[in-house]
């Protein structure tokens, strides 16, 4: 769950891919694996268009908030930060999360 499911998720039904910072996420200086699987509560990944980026900022006033990446017009998931530095093709994390563990 969390951060990296969402993602993937939402790279799997939008068909773009992202370039993720990891340490921009808030609350950071965490371990990658928590700040990448935590399911804290209260957390929302929100997917806005540049044209409504101020828009959001005002609406999010006194709420923490961070732009931790971009979505890219091309199928990999990148994540870099925290240590980590990670590019994988969408579909190859789609047959993982569809798939069953193999023994």
């Amino acid at each position: 769950g969390g951060l990296a499911v969402a993602l993937a998720e939402m790279a799997f039904s939008g068909g773009y891919g992202a370039e993720i910072h990891l340490d921009r996420v808030p609350q950071g200086g965490y371990r990658p694996d928590r700040v990448l699987f935590s399911e804290s509560n209260s957390r929302m990944l929100v997917e806005v268009p540049e044209t409504h980026a101020n828009g959001f900022e005002r609406t999010m006033n006194g709420v923490p908030y961070a732009q931790i990446g971009t979505v890219k017009g091309n199928d990999y998931l990148r994540l870099e930060g925290l240590g980590i530095n990670s590019n994988m093709h969408i579909a190859d994390l789609k047959e993982a999360w569809q798939g069953t563990l193999r023994w």
